[in-house]
């Protein structure tokens, strides 16, 4: 319930959302806490009132864990990968942009679980 009153907050003033889109919005698995969960969701918004494609940031590539600062980086983009297909299945707008977040999707959860394995 909370996360939903801070996303409403970050929504509010956007005009072109309508009381229904906002409330789907409010409804998105998006980390209220994490900036790069915030940004993913506003870019999205913002690139999607304006009537373009909204794309992935490359910001969102997996890179491979190196340490487990990094094992959390990817968990993080996981995350944000998430939030976008979530995002791109209630406000459909590329599917090649689906793809590419599945695809992306499936490198990240390989990267994880083989740093998982070298830490064991």
């Amino acid at each position: 319930k909370k996360s939903m009153e801070i996303v409403t907050r970050w929504l509010k003033d956007i005009e072109k959302l309508t009381p229904a889109e906002k409330f789907l919005m409010c409804m998105s698995p998006v980390n209220e806490s994490c900036m790069k969960s915030k940004n993913t969701l506003l870019r999205y918004v913002e690139t999607y009132t304006s009537g373009k494609i909204p794309g992935l940031s490359n910001r969102m590539l997996p890179r491979p864990a190196s340490s487990f600062n990094h094992l959390a980086d990817l968990c993080g983009v996981h995350h944000q990968l998430e939030l976008f297909l979530w995002l791109q299945n209630k406000f459909p707008s590329s599917a090649m942009e689906v793809l590419r977040a599945e695809s992306m999707k499936e490198r990240t959860i390989q990267m994880i679980n083989s740093s998982l394995l070298k830490a064991e």
